[in-house]
C-alpha cells in the first residue's frame, strides 16, 4: 500500500489528544503498522480502536472509522474486515485473508441483488455511504473493484470513473479543506492577504450581509 502522507503534514502524537494534529499522528501510525507484515495484528487492531475510542475520523471531517482508514490509511474494505476480525496472526496474515474474500462484509458474491443494491440509503452516515459504492461498484463496474483491491485507486477514485460521484471543483476542494482546518479564523486571515483589493470590496459585502440577516 503507497503512503498516502504529505512530508509537511502536520501530525503530532504528544498534542492534545482528539485534536487534529493528534489524530493525523493516529493515521500515520495505523499506516506505519500496516507495513509491518510481519508484526502482530494485536498492535494495529490497538490503534485503530484507539482511533475508534477518541473519534480521531470524526476530528477529521469523516463520516465514519471505516471511511477514515480508507482515505487517511490507504486501507480497503476488505482490509479492515479482515483485520477488524483476526484473532491473533500477523497484520500479513490478515491482508492475505483479505485478499482471498475481496468483500467479506458485504456477502462475498458480486453479483449481489439488485434491490439489495438500490436499498441501501446513500446519505446515510456511518459506513453506508462506503459500502453503497462497493456494492455499486462489484454490480456495475468489477474490474475498478480490483483496481480497489489491488491498491491502484482509491474507492474515491472508482466512485468518480464509475460515475457514482462527482470530481470535486477546486472551490468544493478549498471548502473541505477549511472544515477540517485547526484554526478555522487563521485559514480566513490567510485567504484575505490573497484577495485583490476589488475582491476583498465583495467579501466585505457578503459578510455585511451575513451579520445583518
Amino acid at each position: 500500500m503507497s503512503n498516502p502522507f504529505q512530508l509537511d503534514e502536520p501530525a503530532d502524537l504528544n498534542a492534545e489528544v482528539g485534536s487534529v494534529l493528534w489524530s493525523r499522528a493516529v493515521a500515520r501510525e495505523i499506516w506505519l503498522e500496516a507495513q509491518k507484515l510481519d508484526a502482530d495484528v494485536d498492535s494495529l487492531q490497538e490503534w485503530i480502536s484507539i482511533a475508534a475510542k477518541h473519534e480521531a475520523w470524526k476530528v477529521l471531517g469523516y463520516v465514519s472509522l471505516d471511511v477514515f482508514l480508507i482515505a487517511e490509511a490507504n486501507f480497503t474494505q476488505s482490509i479492515i474486515d479482515a483485520i477488524r476480525n483476526a484473532k491473533g496472526g500477523t497484520v500479513g496474515d490478515a491482508i492475505k485473508v483479505a485478499k482471498n474474500n475481496p468483500l467479506p462484509a458485504h456477502g462475498g458474491d458480486r453479483k449481489s441483488d439488485q434491490n439489495q443494491v438500490d436499498n441501501i440509503n446513500l446519505k446515510t452516515k456511518g459506513g453506508t455511504d462506503t459500502e453503497y459504492t462497493l456494492r455499486r461498484l462489484a454490480r456495475d463496474n468489477p474490474e475498478l473493484l480490483d483496481a480497489i483491491e489491488r491498491g491502484d485507486l482509491s474507492v474515491n477514485q472508482a466512485a468518480i470513473k464509475a460515475g457514482i460521484r462527482k470530481k470535486l471543483s477546486q472551490a468544493e476542494i478549498c471548502v473541505k479543506a477549511f472544515r477540517k482546518a485547526e484554526n478555522r479564523l487563521e485559514a480566513l486571515r490567510l485567504i484575505a492577504s490573497e484577495l485583490e483589493p476589488h475582491e476583498a470590496a465583495v467579501l466585505s459585502e457578503w459578510l455585511l450581509e451575513r451579520v445583518e440577516a
